[in-house]
């Protein structure tokens, strides 16, 4: 079984996520998503049919990100929160709360202990009970997708969530007000818990955060989620400090498994799919995105464009760079899957289709990913950091003027593997 989870993003992508559903461990659900269109997110997760936890999206509610999710009511022009938030918002128990100080951010102070305990509840239950909930609407909305994938009488279907992920905040350093914060949160959930129920805290921070005494923080939980939100993976190059962030994750991620204490990238590349081989237990991303996220990013809305992932350099270009990346070096193209490669009937050129139909895409990334994570378990690891450089110095030279973001993190990958 993979160790990679999908972040779900889109309805429509289910069909996908079914028919490849053999390649990943299970998806990530989005608490905003699940709360706003409920009835649908109940049908994806018994149509696509693999674990699942919850992304409780709390964070958003801070000053760094409210501002985002707020709009003018067409009728009065008073503020309120947009539709998908404000439902989340109440599935929390907190609308009341926030309108009767016009919504102005959470702050640490606010997080008294009543307050911390009703918090934690209402996001326990909510993880536990809003998928179940949806059964019987769910099934009469979508008995014709359901009709394909069971033959079980679907209200009697009991989802729980392989994970309870307590609300969470960014924290930038340990000891600061909003680490207490989560700590508590963390703590009241464990009350709430089942035995046979692992609570997973999320650690939203940035990389120079990732210290033995993080960690230590955390030492009463078997597994934590950890978004570092100032790293993305498959961007940075093989500048000293990027290098660095790299390593500071490696390194937290061993000694998290000296510890015994399992680690899941919120958001991750190839690279967090290389981490296995030091203990990273799971990666999340999603398809054409979600390999890493800012928290101060406005969670978006639509569909994505089509991109191609090129396997030999573990990147994603949109469709026409990708086939002038290949009409550069068409060796490329020989490293895709041979799915991917009978899909496009064995010519690059036929990428194009994609535009037109991204589920071919979606597909093909699945595919390579599959196909990444299975020689990363089959090889040993100074194989696989060798590769890095040689996949460089192979594919990653194309002219600059084709595109400017040439592959320089397989060079930075590499130096921070191997740094100790």
């Amino acid at each position: 079984m993979s160790n990679m989870y999908i972040r779900f993003g889109m309805h429509k992508d289910r069909d996908v996520l079914m028919q490849m559903r053999d390649g990943i461990s299970g998806i990530v659900l989005p608490a905003h998503i699940l709360s706003h269109s409920a009835d649908a997110t109940r049908a994806a997760v018994d149509y696509i049919d693999r674990d699942f936890f919850i992304d409780p999206m709390t964070y958003i509610f801070t000053s760094d990100n409210i501002k985002y999710y707020l709009t003018k009511d067409k009728k009065d022009s008073s503020i309120r929160f947009k539709a998908s938030i404000e439902k989340l918002t109440t599935d929390y128990g907190l609308l009341d709360f926030f309108k009767s100080r016009d919504y102005s951010p959470l702050l640490p102070t606010d997080f008294t202990s009543e307050f911390s305990r009703q918090f934690a509840l209402k996001n326990y239950n909510f993880q536990r009970d809003k998928l179940n909930g949806q059964a019987d609407s769910a099934y009469k909305k979508y008995a014709d997708i359901l009709a394909k994938v069971t033959a079980e009488e679907y209200s009697i279907i009991d989802h729980k969530p392989v994970l309870i992920t307590p609300p969470y905040f960014y924290s930038s350093k340990t000891g600061d007000t909003w680490h207490d914060v989560n700590l508590r949160l963390a703590e009241e959930t464990s009350k709430l818990a089942a035995e046979n129920e692992t609570v997973a805290p999320v650690v939203l921070t940035k990389s120079d955060n990732l210290t033995p005494s993080l960690l230590d923080s955390y030492s009463s939980y078997k597994q934590i989620i950890l978004w570092v939100t100032d790293l993305d993976e498959s961007k940075v190059t093989n500048d000293k400090g990027q290098i660095n962030k790299l390593t500071l994750l490696k390194n937290f991620v061993e000694l998290a498994r000296q510890n015994n204490m399992d680690v899941i990238n919120l958001y991750g590349s190839y690279y967090s799919a290389i981490l296995e081989k030091y203990g990273m237990s799971s990666f999340c991303n999603g398809i054409f995105y979600g390999e890493y996220k800012n928290f101060q990013t406005k969670v978006g809305g639509g569909a994505p464009p089509a991109r191609f992932y090129i396997s030999a350099i573990h990147k994603f270009y949109i469709i026409p760079v990708a086939v002038a990346i290949m009409q550069d070096n068409d060796q490329i193209f020989l490293q895709e899957p041979e799915e991917t490669q009978e899909m496009l009937d064995g010519l690059f050129e036929n990428m194009f289709q994609m535009i037109k139909d991204p589920s071919l895409a979606q597909k093909h990334f699945l595919y390579a990913r599959k196909k990444e994570l299975e020689y990363i378990k089959k090889t040993d690891i100074h194989e696989v950091i060798d590769s890095l450089k040689q996949s460089y110095d192979m594919y990653g030279n194309f002219d600059e003027t084709i595109s400017k973001d040439t592959p320089l993190q397989l060079l930075a990958w590499y130096e921070a593997l191997r740094t100790p």
